[in-house]
C-alpha cells in the first residue's frame, strides 16, 4: 500500500514538471525553462523520463528559428523497468551541452533497492556523446555505471537515449 502511494506522488510530481511547465524565457535574454523527456534502454531494461531543465543559449538562428550552443541542467523523475519484472522510480539529475549536431551529456541517477528503498540506493552516471537536432531532439549513446552499492543494479552498461526538449521561442 505504501509503495502505491509512493508511485501515484511520483506521477503527480511527474504531471507537474512537465504539463504545467511550458517554455518560458525567463531573466536573461536568452535562458528558458525547458520540459524535456527521454526514452531509451540500457543492459537491464528499458527507462522513460521526464524532466525540467533550465536552459542558457548564446546563439540563436533567427532565420530557421532553432537553436544551437545550448547549455542545459535539468532535473525530474526516471521510469525503469527491468526484464527481471521489476520497475523502479529514480530521481535524476542530467547536464546537457549542444553545439552545432553534436551533444555531450552526463545523466546522474540514485537507484533504490527493490521495494523503492533509497536507504540502500546506488548512484550511477552515465557520459553519453551523440548527434543533436538543433537542441530539440537528440540520440546519444552512453555507458552507465555505479559509483557506490554496485549489487543493487550492478553497471547497467551501454544505454541508448532518444530524447526531446521543448525549447521555443514562440510559447
Amino acid at each position: 500500500m505504501i509503495r502505491c502511494l509512493k508511485i501515484k506522488n511520483y506521477y503527480l510530481l511527474l504531471f507537474i514538471l512537465f504539463f504545467l511547465s511550458s517554455p518560458k524565457k525567463i531573466i536573461a535574454q536568452d535562458a528558458y525553462f525547458v520540459p524535456k523527456g527521454n526514452v531509451g534502454f540500457h543492459r537491464g531494461g528499458l527507462y522513460t523520463d521526464l524532466q525540467i531543465g533550465y536552459t542558457i543559449t548564446d546563439n540563436k538562428n533567427t532565420f530557421m528559428k532553432t537553436f544551437d550552443n545550448i547549455k542545459m541542467v535539468s532535473i525530474g523523475i526516471e521510469s525503469n523497468y527491468f526484464f527481471k519484472n521489476d520497475f523502479r522510480m529514480t530521481p535524476k539529475i542530467t547536464l546537457e551541452y549542444h553545439k552545432n549536431f553534436l551533444i555531450w551529456a552526463i545523466q546522474t541517477r540514485l537507484y533504490p533497492a527493490k521495494n523503492m528503498d533509497f536507504k540502500q540506493a546506488s548512484i550511477q552516471v552515465c557520459p553519453q556523446i551523440g548527434i543533436s537536432a538543433f537542441a530539440l531532439g537528440h540520440l546519444s549513446f552512453g555507458y552507465s555505471f555505479g559509483l557506490n552499492n554496485r549489487d543493487i543494479t550492478q553497471d547497467l552498461g551501454f544505454q541508448v537515449n532518444l530524447g526531446f526538449n521543448l525549447i521555443t521561442d514562440d510559447w
